[in-house]
């Protein structure tokens, strides 16, 4: 009988011990159409923590395109500079101000702006015509490109910070493009390091323009960044395929890619990446958009679950601390086109058998569970 009572409490603790080790559930998603009229062309470019959306949508005479406010179900059109016919929405922050690029003349003449409280803000230029702004926080302030001259394609990334448009030079070469900025004022884009336009990330900081390397290759791109200056972007390769990174504590980490080529597009607070894989010679409406997280990076098509109409799921440009991304997807259909999607996180429950590993105890727990069957075993046996 005592052995039959040590038995049973070493299948009860064993219980216990297996019921209780965390169980790693898997996220999924739904989507919601970024529009509220039909259009032939919608883009996500940008996503805040409230779960507001800008990007582009063509117009109803067919033109592309007009930047956009997506908010609380409606989209804005945020209009132009001067009349201009198109602009874009590129990024967005938590008090809703989008940045992007609106053009004002016939003549490639684009202008980056601050859109804030309902109207639209030129940010001018460094000298020339032509400015973009690609990414802005929460302080309002804004980086991007423009041109230096008035007589030379030469373009620097800029700070735009209290009214004042500063150059932030290069790593050496000519050029260089600011794409994103945390709420540290950090900006991450890509600058040419020679004269012969060979690129490399960067991160500038407190005045200084840092080289980020590459993973072996000969150019990289810094796409976005956390408040924890995390940068995400892309990299050739010693290979020789472009692989999104993960730039962390000084050590630039290869995400890999689900197909040949990948780049990533955005990050949150929590280092999950987003972007796009693609094989040789499919880049541009054939890709496939992706997360990565915990380590791993997943194809977005499998994850969600309703909603989309439009699709695949081609490129993911941004993920919030939610988790909530903005997307878009083509149909293989001509004429049918392209939609933006929100796409927000829903829980699913544990997967029960998602038991990777037993503790020290559950495991200990089991070798007196056989003891205990093993001496019952003999008992019986015993004439």
């Amino acid at each position: 009988m005592r052995l039959r009572a040590l038995a049973v409490v070493a299948v009860a603790g064993l219980a216990s011990w297996l019921v209780a080790m965390p169980v790693v559930a898997l996220t999924n998603y739904t989507a919601t159409p970024v529009a509220n009229r039909v259009s032939t062309f919608t883009e996500g470019a940008g996503i805040n923590n409230s779960g507001q959306v800008t990007g582009s949508v063509s117009t109803s005479s067919g033109f592309c395109c007009r930047a956009f406010l997506y908010s609380g179900g409606t989209m804005i059109d945020l209009g132009t500079l001067f009349g201009g016919d198109s602009s874009d929405g590129l990024g967005i922050n938590d008090r809703g101000q989008v940045t992007g690029f609106a053009a004002f003349c016939s003549n490639n003449c684009y202008h980056a702006f601050l859109y804030s409280g309902g109207a639209m803000n030129r940010l001018g230029t460094l000298a020339g015509y032509y400015s973009i702004g690609y990414g802005i926080n929460d302080r309002g302030e804004v980086t991007g490109n423009s041109t230096i001259t008035y007589y030379y394609m030469t373009l620097h990334a800029f700070l735009y910070s209290g009214g004042t448009m500063i150059d932030l030079g290069t790593l050496g070469g000519p050029d260089s493009v600011g794409y994103g900025i945390n709420n540290r004022g950090q900006v991450t884009g890509y600058s040419s390091t020679t004269a012969y336009g060979l690129t490399h990330a960067f991160l500038y900081s407190g005045g200084t323009m840092a080289d980020l390397g590459t993973l072996g290759g000969l150019s990289s791109t810094g796409r976005a960044i956390n408040d924890s200056a995390q940068v995400t972007g892309w990299s050739e390769t010693s290979a020789g395929p472009t692989h999104a990174f993960l730039y962390s504590g000084g050590t630039m980490i290869d995400l890999g890619a689900l197909r040949v080529h990948s780049r990533g597009y955005g990050i949150n607070n929590r280092g999950q990446v987003v972007g796009e894989t693609w094989s040789t010679g499919t880049e541009g409406g054939t890709g496939q958009a992706f997360l990565y997280t915990d380590g791993k990076m997943s194809d977005l098509n499998s994850l969600v679950v309703s909603g989309l109409s439009v699709g695949p799921l081609v490129q993911a440009n941004g993920i919030n601390d939610s988790g909530q991304i903005v997307a878009t997807g083509c149909s293989p259909v001509p004429n049918v086109g392209c939609m933006a999607y929100r796409l927000d996180p829903i829980a699913e429950p544990a997967a029960a058998t998602a038991i990777p590993t037993l503790s020290r105890e559950a495991l200990g727990g089991m070798a007196l569970l056989l003891v205990a069957s093993g001496l019952l075993l003999r008992r019986r046996r015993q004439p």
